[in-house]
């Protein structure tokens, strides 16, 4: 939908009521209060409880429907009376109060959002719209890529594993990192990530990380790296610019199987603001540090939400069950602003929102502002209260910490609900359903909504879309620190020049967003850009900038690339090291402080003057070496340098309080031998160091070379499109990519565009292995070769033979039953007893991967029909439309899906005797 064609719907909704369709709900059954609160936030059995796992698919379906019948008419009378109180103040000008669109339906809830660089957005659920404790098979996810400009999806499922409450980020290419996940019925998380390619919006599996995590929560660091925190585990990982995760053994902190809230500081390190009340200040750096704790207020601000407004100001607002307002169990209204500038960590209270809530979204918008949509007025079920739910939403404004109540919407929307900003300025809210609460109460939100804030419309109460600025010569990527020029007819009234990141949002949480003021200057037409001086500020990665004018209208957003530095060589990295000693019958040997990774260390004999060191291998300028160190830990060491190995000088003095990871910077001397001398020991053992890293200045940057992944190994048929797979890593930089594929074996066949990711053949009819070898280039090294087989099986199964088999109906007095059209012969058929919409479908008895269905028809065929599957045997999604001219078969080729069901639905028969079918044959690949 345009913007402006909502303009003209609201002017015709604004002289009418401003009542619009409700799903409000009263008398409901009352359910226990969510597992995720308080001190219960971990036991996913308490969980699985509140989302009635066990409960039989058939009571709950039976259950769902008659408590839709039931409150309909409920919800509606509810729905005037709260509106009209919420909104007796709200304006009816959207440049007052902003508009809502018409809903628009989709194939996958909206629980999980990423904004995409290309302005689209990712979507996925779960396996099912019910609970997802109560689904047996977890072999796959429904995702979905939508496109904010025509309203329009594609289906981009994932197969293997169950990504429902995985973390995730965007990383500095714009791809999308996926962590963990929800491994089964009793809701263990997964190790497995999953990562997705913006540009040919297809999944690849990562590397595993140490721990199952479900519920983590994902942050974009200054160097590219990406940590994660909880989820099941306290010990948190990074996700390593080369591909690779490393663990933080410095600390144990936040486990909690609930979304923590983060957000990066100026200075590189990690502050979780919430939702426990207590901070704490992480530093990733090497085996990582917790540096120290604070208490933000005294609300557990389960389901609140935050949004980082400005460079170390955060706002964090509602979330918990408190009592408030004369009010029990109900969330907080209250909001604070975190201030992590400087080595501190400081909080103060703003103004409290118009509505308590919780299950909500803030929302950083174009002109930094922030807008909260959607939540639930009570905390007795934690998840779902269609008894009190918020319609309105609300602007906060920072300049004067005072919030404005906007439009209302016209859906619920509470658990799995999410928000993003778009490109063009408006917010896209969809969402909620897929628990046990939500079933019992009839709620499922399987569409999204536009918000259009009051900043796009003119203030003349006509209703009308406001005139917006406009920029040109942006350029697509920029160096952090590098100022850059852009062009704008308007440049003499814009008034703000701002980057927003691309936002992940998911149940209230959104660790992408986050908005820099840029400075600038103007020229004529030309704006004179400043960008930040550190990546602390601008994580490598996209951003949306927007340029406002002095009506405070912004332009539809630029997409900007900020790539990051590239990252120093770590001098000591596999260098020879020796100590002083090593702990007696131990493995924990000098090398280990080098190898590279955070789960190996030296450790020494128990006595104070006890040394390890490093030889470089030449004589090079240093001026940083960072230690990072294991419980016994050093309470005062020295950093000590030499040019021969003999003779040692001191470069600084350090005093330690706690183990973890120190980084200690001197000015730059030559030294080829490095030495950690311990002074003083902090425990009553002797020292132990999980890695130290130097650094200096005569290095150069090393380019890694792309790692080149050619894809799974497959089986097809003969004659089938065979499409490969192939994807890479790329470098900090976001250099593009270029790839070549070549066949290394097998029968000869032409590969038709070899120099993309996903080049195709037809497979041969001969029986046989075909490989192919994958080299991606990054503009400056070629990657190792990777090799995937195809193998063509010239006598392919029949997933369908004999398998169970029913229709929408047998002809009258008729044999001609379900079973006859798969039971592998061309004499016998199935016949429907009418010429309307009739199906007949298989269950193949477990889930498979599909992608041809056969169809031989008798002499009553469908002159249009569509090949359906599902996965449960009741929703259906269409995998192709088939159009006949004669009776006959029929080969319908499809992208691969996961399916058990298998359903042939005839829409246009072409005769009056119905529909009849001699054969239905289903083949795929797994």
């Amino acid at each position: 939908m345009s913007l402006g064609t909502a303009a003209r719907g609201l002017r015709r909704r604004t002289r009418t009521a401003a009542v619009l369709a409700a799903m409000l709900a009263a008398a409901l059954v009352t359910v226990p209060a969510s597992a995720h609160e308080g001190s219960d936030t971990s036991k996913a059995e308490a969980h699985a409880k509140a989302d009635l796992a066990g409960v039989p698919m058939s009571t709950i379906e039976r259950d769902t429907a008659a408590n839709k019948r039931r409150l309909a008419p409920l919800r509606r009378t509810q729905d005037v009376r709260d509106r009209a109180s919420m909104g007796a103040a709200v304006a009816a000008d959207p440049g007052q109060s902003g508009a809502w669109s018409p809903v628009l339906p989709t194939e996958v809830v909206p629980v999980f959002q990423a904004v995409l660089p290309d302005g689209k957005v990712l979507v996925w659920d779960s396996v099912g719209d019910s609970a997802t404790e109560n689904y047996p098979n977890h072999t796959f996810t429904r995702a979905m890529v939508w496109n904010p400009a025509n309203n329009s999806f594609r289906r981009v499922d994932v197969n293997g594993y169950n990504i429902f409450c995985a973390g995730y980020a965007q990383l500095p290419n714009g791809d999308i990192l996926v962590v963990g996940g929800n491994k089964n019925a009793a809701l263990d998380g997964i190790r497995q990530t999953h990562i997705f390619d913006w540009e040919t919006e297809t999944w690849s599996r990562g590397p595993d990380m140490a721990a199952e995590r479900w519920y983590p929560s994902v942050l974009a660091l200054a160097n590219g790296e990406a940590v994660i925190v909880g989820g099941g585990s306290g010990r948190a990982e990074v996700y390593q610019t080369n591909g690779t995760y490393r663990s933080l053994t410095g600390f144990t902190s936040f486990a909690e199987r609930i979304y923590a809230f983060l957000v990066g500081r100026s200075d590189s390190r990690v502050e979780m603001v919430g939702p426990r009340q207590t901070m704490n200040t992480i530093n990733t750096e090497g085996a990582g540090t917790l540096e120290a704790t604070r208490t933000r207020d005294g609300i557990w601000r389960d389901y609140g939400s935050f949004a980082m407004y400005a460079p170390d100001r955060t706002l964090v607002a509602g979330g918990g069950s408190v009592t408030e307002d004369g009010q029990t169990q109900v969330p907080t209204r209250s909001a604070v602003v975190v201030n992590t500038a400087g080595s501190g960590t400081s909080v103060s209270s703003t103004s409290p929102m118009a509505f308590p809530r919780r299950q909500f979204d803030l929302t950083v918008l174009a002109d930094g502002s922030v807008l909260a949509t959607g939540g639930q007025r009570k905390s007795v079920d934690g998840l779902v209260d269609l008894q009190n739910p918020v319609f309105a939403a609300e602007r906060w404004d920072p300049a004067t910490g005072a919030w404005t109540t906007l439009a209302s919407a016209a859906r619920i929307r509470e658990y799995h609900s999410s928000a993003s900003l778009l490109p063009d300025g408006r917010v896209l809210k969809g969402g909620g359903g897929i628990c046990g609460s939500c079933v019992k109460n009839g709620y499922l939100e399987k569409n999204f909504e536009y918000f259009t804030p009051p900043y796009l419309f003119k203030k003349d109460g006509s209703g009308e879309l406001a005139p917006r600025p406009t920029m040109s010569g942006v350029p697509g990527s920029v160096k952090v620190g590098d100022p850059f020029t852009a062009t704008s007819p308007e440049a003499g009234s814009i008034r703000k020049l701002g980057l927003v990141r691309l936002g992940a949002p998911t149940h209230g949480v959104d660790q992408g967003q986050r908005y820099v003021p840029l400075s600038f200057t103007t020229s004529g037409t030309t704006l004179n850009v400043t960008t930040p001086a550190s990546a602390a500020t601008t994580p490598p990665g996209y951003y949306m900038l927007f340029a406002t004018n002095d009506q405070g209208v912004p332009s539809v957003a630029s997409m900007v690339r900020f790539d990051a530095p590239p990252a120093p060589v770590n001098l000591a990295l596999n260098k020879p090291a020796t100590a002083s000693s090593v702990e007696a019958g131990t493995q924990f040997t000098p090398g280990n402080a080098v190898d590279g990774s955070t789960t190996t260390r030296w450790s020494s004999e128990r006595s104070e003057d006890q040394w390890w060191q490093v030889d470089l291998g030449s004589a090079t300028t240093i001026d940083t070496v960072v230690a990072s160190w294991e419980a016994a830990y050093a309470r005062t060491y020295e950093v000590q340098t030499s040019t021969d190995g003999v003779t040692f000088t001191t470069a600084a003095t350090v005093t330690a309080s706690a183990p973890g990871t120190q980084r200690t910077t001197f000015a730059p001397r030559t030294a080829r031998y490095v030495r950690i001398k311990g002074v003083t020991r902090a425990t009553a053992y002797g020292y132990s160091l999980w890695e130290v890293q130097v650094f200096g200045t005569d290095a150069a940057p090393v380019d890694s070379p792309p790692v080149a992944n050619a894809g799974a190994d497959r089986t097809v048929t003969p004659g089938t499109t065979v499409t490969l797979d192939g994807t890479a890593s790329r470098d900090p930089d976001g250099s593009p990519l270029s790839y070549r594929w070549t066949q290394t074996g097998g029968p000869a066949v032409t590969l038709a565009n070899p120099t993309t990711a996903k080049p195709s053949f037809t497979a041969p009819s001969t029986a046989g292995a075909l490989t192919f070898a994958l080299v991606v280039n990054d503009g400056k090294t070629d990657s190792p070769a990777d090799s995937v087989t195809v193998t063509v099986n010239a006598t392919p199964v029949n997933l369908a033979l004999n398998k169970p088999a029913t229709a929408s109906s047998v002809a009258w007095f008729s044999s001609n039953t379900a079973p006859k059209a798969n039971d592998g012969s061309m004499s016998t058929r199935w016949a429907s007893s009418g010429s309307g919409t009739q199906w007949w479908r298989v269950d193949l008895g477990s889930t498979r991967a599909v992608d041809t269905v056969v169809t031989s028809w008798a002499s009553a065929y469908a002159r249009q029909f569509s090949i359906q599957t599902s996965t449960d045997g009741t929703n259906w999604t269409t995998a192709a439309t088939v159009s006949a001219s004669a009776p006959g078969t029929q080969r319908t080729t499809f992208a691969a899906r996961q399916a058990r069901y298998v359903r042939v639905l005839g829409t246009s028969a072409a005769t009056w005797s119905g529909y009849s079918l001699w054969e239905v044959q289903v083949f795929g690949t797994g």
